[in-house]
């Protein structure tokens, strides 16, 4: 019984759910400056996880056929038949119920983004991938919308901080999965899916995005900065980083196919310390 309670809660992949609770959560403080932990807030964290867990959920359900022809994703509950169609299919509809309950806590706002996040991703970026390599920057929205809606659960009016931020996160995207289609190109291609890399001249098109989403990524973080709306001791983290990242995002780009997976490890390591600077700017002031 254990085992398959485990099964049912890496179905859903929680690795992409709990990624999201910290994103919401950066929306929420920002828009508060300050960290504060209400009721609301407990909902927010509650409705964003069990959305997330919904549409991964769904996610799997409709890929289950080409999540077996590749080898990243051949080992997936619902692929090897851990979990049967019913319980998944149930699963996601108990989670997306739950997620609604919670998040009809907060205010509509709120509901309408996480309601968008959800339909953007299970509606519109899963079956794309199937057809179009722009299946990359759609997905990017749903990633980054979080953000968003973590900001407006507080109430506060949207702020020029909050969409240069959304713009940040998105962009930040765009490497970090290019790197990771990168790395798993013959994945990828077997299973079918329109990913940049594996068309025609999609590799130098693939760097070409790299670097630009990667400055545009860095100027639009420092926008909070200049709006003095955070202060110089994030401006002068975000500068450190930047500047490492920038340094091994272009020498990645010379040889991206043996570099793809420093990139993605670095991406990695990026978004979490970006987020600690912006903690660590509003704790101090």
């Amino acid at each position: 019984m254990i085992q398959q309670m485990l099964n049912y809660v890496s179905f859903t992949k929680p690795g992409i759910s709990r990624a999201q609770l910290l994103t919401v959560s950066i929306g929420y403080f920002l828009a508060i400056q300050s960290i504060d932990v209400t009721l609301s807030f407990l909902y927010l964290l509650l409705a964003t996880y069990f959305f997330s867990a919904s549409a991964c959920g769904a996610n799997n359900i409709l890929e289950v056929k080409l999540d077996a022809l590749m080898g990243r994703t051949k080992d997936r509950e619902l692929v090897v038949n851990k979990l049967s169609l019913f319980e998944a299919r149930a699963i996601v509809m108990i989670t997306f119920l739950v997620g609604l309950f919670f998040v009809a806590q907060i205010n509509l706002l709120t509901l309408l983004v996480s309601l968008a996040t959800v339909v953007i991703y299970v509606g519109i970026y899963t079956p794309l991938k199937r057809y179009s390599w722009l299946n990359t920057h759609v997905g990017a929205l749903p990633g980054a919308l979080p953000l968003l809606g973590g900001w407006v659960a507080t109430g506060t009016p949207i702020h020029t901080v909050v969409v240069a931020f959304f713009f940040t996160l998105f962009c930040w995207q765009i490497p970090h999965f290019y790197a990771l289609s990168i790395m798993y190109f013959d994945d990828y291609k077997a299973a079918g899916f329109k990913m940049l890399p594996n068309q025609e001249g999609g590799v130098p098109a693939t760097k070409r995005q790299i670097i630009v989403f990667s400055f545009l990524m860095v100027a639009t973080s420092f926008v909070p900065f200049l709006m003095r709306f955070l202060s110089g001791v994030y401006a002068v983290g975000m500068l450190m980083i930047s500047l490492c990242f920038l340094w091994v995002m272009i020498q990645s780009v010379r040889d991206l196919k043996n570099n793809a997976k420093k990139l993605f490890i670095l991406s990695i390591i990026y978004l979490p310390l970006w987020f600690t600077f912006i903690i660590v700017d509003i704790l101090l002031h």
